[in-house]
């Protein structure tokens, strides 16, 4: 559900003065994808007068007809960039200060930025007094000046923005029908209608759907969400029977996002939900990386937290992160008596992670070896003794609030929310924002 239209968009992509041939327009959709904190540190470049134009690199991203231009740096310049100062393969990005200018002056401007054959470059101007709602867009290359359709910020409330599209004919909007609007009555009242769209039409890739999974992703569903991917290449064992949502006796042996799935499809059989039963490497999770803003991860294990965190880097999405722990308290050598008498150590935490900060750079995960594969490890690692359905409901509640607050736009960076369970205290928690760390080699731009 887009957060606002565009009324303001350039049609350069059409103009006369083009001097470029007129070939017959491709069919691909672009898309601008770039952290909101980087276009506003454009903006500030601009109004100081540091720097009249922004430039960096661009990393294309297909899935079918669609293709993200994905912007991880940016650098600022008063000189006009130019496609022959890099190599052919070489896509890039031209962000010039607001100018008000007419389409002649713009095209002029791309037709001296000298763009290569073989590279991309995509032109965009945003609107004056940091709107961005009122943006000029075109994408350049292949011998076509082609329409910029959409600009998706990342960063607090996804606000995303599209080309307005000309209008041919008043057209009726079909109202919600009574049933629908009091379905969802209570929760529109509390988030407001734009809110729950949001939450109801944000693209959701969910890995892990045991215990702790299967609770967030049917929870998330219930309450409204409509499009999903389940990700989760073990299957069910009679030990996860009590602690998973949706299983019945004689799906024991059988994938568990297929179980998950067939459940949430009797509950809300209008949701798109797509299930994939092969591990977080495959090529098919990674399609769905390319698709999703959003990727919510209930693992038990770091190195398959490392390899998210890599491809949440590489596609600008933001990473909803939740773990739970019930151990036992280790002793001087670390290990575990025989005799299991020392006390509990029930805790959760919660992260949300927004692009620029990552498990690995905000100090979760262990030092462990910089491999990817995502390998099970053992359940009873580091003196685990279990799981305990009350924590992950407080960790679910937990992290569901914090993705509303943040497509409301109220948590405006990474956040780190962590609970523990002290049997005489109760229940304690700590919660800030994190940053993340300039020198990760996971989020620096590669």
């Amino acid at each position: 559900m887009d957060s606002t239209d565009s009324s303001c968009f350039f049609s350069i992509y059409q103009g006369p003065q083009l001097a470029m041939s007129q070939k017959k327009q491709t069919t691909t959709t672009y898309r601008l994808k770039i952290r909101e904190d980087m276009l506003t540190a454009a903006f500030a470049a601009f109004s100081n007068r540091q720097a009249t134009m922004a430039w960096g690199k661009v990393y294309r991203s297909y899935c079918g007809s669609k293709c993200d231009l994905i912007v991880r740096e940016l650098r600022f310049t008063r000189s006009l960039p130019t496609g022959d100062q890099h190599s052919p393969l070489f896509d890039w990005i031209l962000i010039h200060a607001p100018t008000g200018q007419q389409q002649g002056e713009i095209l002029n401007r791309i037709s001296q930025s000298h763009v290569r054959m073989g590279q991309l470059m995509v032109y965009f101007e945003p609107g004056n007094g940091q709107q961005f709602d009122q943006w000029v867009g075109a994408v350049i290359g292949h011998d076509e000046l082609q329409p910029l359709h959409t600009l998706q910020l990342i960063g607090p409330g996804l606000p995303r923005y599209r080309r307005a599209k000309p209008r041919t004919k008043s057209r009726t909007h079909r109202q919600p029908s009574k049933t629908t609007s009091e379905e969802w009555s209570r929760q529109i009242d509390v988030l407001g209608e734009q809110v729950f769209q949001k939450f109801r039409y944000t693209e959701v890739l969910f890995i892990g759907c045991g215990g702790l999974g299967s609770l967030m992703i049917s929870s998330m569903v219930r309450k409204g969400l409509k499009r999903a991917t389940l990700v989760d290449h073990d299957d069910l064992e009679i030990h996860n029977r009590p602690r998973t949502v949706g299983n019945q006796p004689q799906d024991v042996g059988k994938a568990k996002a297929l179980v998950l799935g067939r459940y949430l499809h009797r509950i809300r059989p209008e949701s798109l939900l797509t299930l994939i039963t092969k591990p977080v490497e495959d090529a098919s999770v990674f399609d769905r990386f390319r698709r999703a803003n959003v990727v919510i991860s209930c693992v038990d294990n770091d190195d398959c937290r490392r390899y998210i965190a890599q491809r949440c880097a590489e596609f600008l999405c933001v990473n909803l992160d939740l773990g739970t722990m019930v151990a036992r308290a280790t002793g001087p050598t670390g290990n575990v008596p025989a005799v299991a008498d020392n006390p509990l150590i029930i805790s959760a935490d919660v992260r949300l992670l927004i692009p620029g900060a990552c498990s690995a750079c905000i100090g979760t995960l262990e030092n462990s070896s910089n491999t990817t594969s995502a390998v099970a490890q053992d359940w009873q690692a580091g003196g685990r003794v279990g799981s305990l359905p009350s924590i992950n409901l407080m960790a679910v509640g937990t992290a569901i609030q914090m993705y509303l607050s943040f497509l409301a736009g109220q948590i405006n960076g990474s956040f780190w929310q962590r609970m523990s369970w002290d049997d005489e205290r109760g229940l304690t928690t700590s919660a800030g924002r994190v940053t993340g760390d300039p020198r990760c080699p996971i989020c620096r731009p590669q």
